[in-house]
């Protein structure tokens, strides 16, 4: 009972189901939706395969938190010894849970996930699905690499595809249900476009001002204030572009346009506030992303049921 109470209180705290059910929801319409909108489709249809394809990104996103966790357990420790701030109150510093919990939860996900796939199994939806859960494990395993586990970048290079992988995952339930013929170059814009603002809050949680640096790894540490923001101002410049001319594509309404460009402009607007003049308040860039975030996933998804009408299918 200990342990499960345990990860109760970890899930709770690192994966809120009031945050993580609607945004996975979100996201999922985002592209299985909109997929069906480049493809040309004047009415959009949800079925029992997109209740299975929500279910499965969901626990996606929670086992890459506790592959995280996992890979992070020792110098999250060893950083709070030295008196590191962000890494104090994780949970698995704390003694919330420990290594054998979040393994045991690990496994509860992967059989999940499985079994997920099991009802009306179709080869694509199989092979994306066994793709992604590969990625996953190799990427847990490619952290660990000395040239890895030291270098704040290729750490980057191997975690950040994860969300890609997903959202392929769910363009192959897409290509189950309506047809691979019916992807074209045009997916990589909506997939491409989902996944940019990740890497902008990636990119962007890892800022501190030189009196604030520690061991722990930030890209202003490694790469300097100038250069370190320019990621993330990239990342959401590219997010806003593929976008915005997915939405031109599928003909979205002109209020997701200015949602999209309001918080692309607020977000890059705050990095370059950091620049010019930076301070400990100014480098507190994660609430400015996870906004620019909900608005690319939950606007995209919300836009796509104003211009189209939905309908299920069973």
């Amino acid at each position: 009972m200990s342990r499960l109470r345990g990860i109760a209180a970890f899930l709770w705290e690192m994966c809120p189901p009031h945050l993580l059910l609607p945004l996975g929801v979100a996201r999922f319409c985002a592209v299985y939706l909109g997929l069906q909108a480049l493809a040309g489709s004047d009415a959009l249809v949800l079925g029992p395969r997109a209740v299975t394809g929500t279910a499965s990104l969901i626990l996606f996103v929670v086992l890459a938190r506790v592959y995280d966790e996992l890979k992070d357990a020792d110098t999250d420790r060893r950083l709070a010894a030295t008196g590191d701030p962000r890494t104090a109150s994780r949970p698995i510093v704390r003694g919330i849970v420990d290594e054998a919990d979040l393994r045991a939860l690990r496994n509860v996900l992967i059989v999940a996930l499985i079994a997920l796939q099991l009802p009306g199994a179709a080869p694509l939806p199989l092979a994306g699905f066994a793709l992604a859960l590969a990625a996953f494990w190799l990427s847990s395993n490619w952290f660990f690499w000395p040239a890895v586990e030291r270098h704040l970048l290729l750490a980057l290079l191997t975690t950040s595809p994860l969300t890609l992988f997903v959202l392929a995952y769910v363009a192959t339930l897409f290509a189950a249900d309506f047809g691979a013929g019916r992807l074209g170059a045009s997916t990589a814009l909506l997939l491409f476009g989902l996944y940019a603002p990740m890497l902008a809050w990636e990119t962007s949680r890892k800022v501190r001002v030189p009196a604030d640096e520690t061991d722990y790894e930030t890209y202003t540490k490694t790469l300097g204030p100038r250069r370190a923001l320019a990621l993330p101002i990239t990342f959401a410049l590219v997010t806003v572009a593929l976008l915005a001319s997915f939405a031109v594509r599928v003909g979205l309404p002109a209020p997701f346009f200015w949602a999209l460009g309001s918080a692309g402009a607020l977000f890059v607007g705050a990095c370059l506030a950091f620049v010019i003049a930076p301070s400990r308040r100014r480098a507190h860039l994660e609430p400015f992303a996870q906004v620019f975030l909900l608005v690319a996933d939950f606007g995209l998804a919300i836009g796509l049921a104003c211009a189209f009408s939905v309908t299920w299918a069973a």
